[in-house]
């Protein structure tokens, strides 16, 4: 039940991403980019796919006599993906410096969201139990609290993002034709 909903979520963000495409058109390929991330992101909560592909890596490796010594290359293996995540939060953030902040917002939740759910599928024994504790008080685990956290962010930037009335940004329109003054 808690991957639909998961999924869900997700698919909300995609279309709120792509609704936030349509209304900027500097910025339409990154808005597109998110909207995409997240869309694949939805199919993997539904499906389980990043989670069948380490199982298949767990069988793999215990067919290789290799199974017991993981614990090693887990841990390298988080630890990249939080650096190489890290990085390219940062190159987004300096690649999108002259773009709305709505997207420099929606761009490192989707980077973040997408590094849990490489981390979560790596499966660390310590980190499967972090993420599936809840912590005193809330409701959700810390693993979807991260999530939904990431997912608001999205959703908040994608519907802060200025709306176009007729090919025009509201900003652009004579006072007097604007939407919210016209009683």
């Amino acid at each position: 039940m808690m991957h639909e909903l998961a999924a869900a979520g997700y698919a909300i963000a995609a279309f709120a991403s792509w609704s936030a495409l349509k209304q900027s058109s500097r910025e339409q390929q990154a808005w597109a980019m998110c909207a995409l991330a997240l869309a694949l992101l939805a199919i993997d909560q539904q499906f389980r796919l990043l989670d069948g592909f380490a199982n298949l890596v767990r069988y793999i490796l215990m067919q290789m006599n290799l199974y017991e010594s993981r614990r090693g290359f887990q841990r390298e293996l988080v630890v990249s993906v939080a650096i190489v995540g890290g990085l390219i939060v940062v190159a987004i953030g300096f690649a999108l410096r002259s773009a709305r902040w709505q997207l420099r917002l929606a761009g490192a939740a989707v980077i973040a969201l997408l590094a849990l759910a490489f981390v979560k599928a790596v499966s660390l024994h310590n980190l499967d139990i972090w993420f599936t504790q809840r912590p005193r008080g809330l409701p959700i685990t810390r693993g979807a609290g991260l999530e939904l956290l990431g997912l608001l962010a999205v959703i908040a930037a994608s519907v802060a993002v200025p709306r176009r009335v007729a090919g025009l940004r509201t900003s652009e329109m004579a006072p007097d034709r604007r939407p919210d003054d016209q009683g």
